[in-house]
This record gives C-alpha cells, structure tokens and sequence, in this order.
C-alpha cells in the first residue's frame, strides 16, 4: 500500500511539473503574440498617415474643426447680444409702466380737482337760487348729482 500512495505522488508531482512546462509555453506564445500585434499595428499607423486619401480626410477634418469653432464662437456672441437686447427691452418696459402709472395718477388727480370744483360751483349755485327767509331746507346738491345705485 505504500508503494502505492508513493506511486501517486510521484505521478502527481509529474502532473504538476508538465502543468508548469504548458503554462510556460503559452505565457511564451502569448507574449510573441502581444508583440507581433504591437508591430503590425505600428506599421498600419505609418502606412495610414502616409496614404494621400487619409491625409485628405486629416485637412478636411482639421477644416471642419475650426469651422465648427468660428460659429461656435458666432453663436456665443449672437446669444450675448440677444440677453443684452431682452435686458434692454425689459428695463424700457419697466420705465414705461413707471410713467404710465404717473400719468394715470395725475390724470385722477386733475378730474378729482375738476369734480370738486363743479361740486362748489353747484354748491353756491344752490345757495343763490334759495329763498333767504325760507324756512324750505337746504338741498345737499350733492346728493342729487349722483347716480342710482342698483341692487
């Protein structure tokens, strides 16, 4: 039974070395692999960059590029004038209201002084008119100039 269990060490331990052997061999092709790669993918760089058709591409984007940017900067500075203008338009607003409000206020303050001023004038009109040793009470004309109220 010993030799047995010494039997499967060994054949283990063989195992274990041949696993070893495999794992060295693919670490080896993986890193030929990994640079062949890195070769071929600096020659297709070179051979892209040099190729006429892809140099075209190349100014055209550059192109396309600073286009871009100059409208870019177009639309930014347009975008400025039109907050400036809204801002402008709303302060112009603003002062026309102020001086609408103004121009109502002395509007009623210039009829408030009209209808006390007839209110006088009906006043002493109804006072002249009225006999002196009247004993009839005196009428608030007032009261007559204004309008029914309805219910």
């Amino acid at each position: 039974m010993i030799a047995a269990v010494e039997a499967a060490e060994e054949r283990a331990k063989s195992v274990k070395s041949g696993q070893n052997i495999v794992l060295k061999q693919l670490a080896i092709e993986a890193d030929k692999a990994k640079k062949e790669t890195e070769k071929k993918a600096e020659g297709a760089d070179q051979v892209a960059l040099s190729s006429p058709h892809v140099t075209s591409h190349l100014i055209d984007y550059s192109d396309t590029g600073r286009e871009l940017h100059g409208l870019k900067t177009d639309l930014e500075a347009v975008e400025f004038e039109i907050r400036e203008l809204k801002s402008v338009a709303k302060n112009n607003v603003s002062s026309e209201r102020k001086q609408d409000e103004k121009a109502k206020t002395a509007v009623e303050a210039q009829l408030r002084k009209w209808r006390e001023q007839k209110q006088k004038r009906w006043e002493a009109a109804a006072e002249e008119s009225a006999p002196k040793g009247s004993n009839l009470p005196k009428t608030n004309v007032a009261t007559y100039n204004k309008t029914p109220t309805p219910y």
